[in-house]
């Protein structure tokens, strides 16, 4: 099943040195989603951690450095297609109607 996600990234938050440049010049930024169990407040269901640098991921005393939350995730729910109840048939199979049942035929 396909599923569409929201998402929104706060830039100001962004560690720029763990930013990289690849050969052809193109800058990214790795990051990864952590999706949690429940929905928070606001419907979020995963949050966009930055991922760091492999020289950038533990600070000068070799504690990790915390990795820092850049934006969260919204699934998009889409309206699954209602069924109509089926509605029973109240008559009876090849029974006889009415010369005045209001039909033209």
């Amino acid at each position: 099943m396909k599923e569409t996600i929201n998402f929104s990234i706060n830039l100001s938050k962004i560690d720029k040195k763990n930013i990289f440049i690849a050969k052809s010049g193109d800058k990214f930024l790795n990051g990864k989603i952590v999706f949690k169990d429940e929905e928070d407040q606001y419907g979020n269901t995963g949050m966009i951690f930055q991922g760091f640098k492999k020289e950038n991921q533990k600070d000068a005393s070799g504690d990790w450095v915390k990795t820092p939350i850049l934006g969260n995730v919204k699934p998009i729910v889409k309206a699954e297609p209602s069924q109509e109840p089926v509605q029973e048939f109240s008559g009876t199979v090849g029974s006889e109607t009415s010369e005045d049942d209001g039909l033209p035929f």
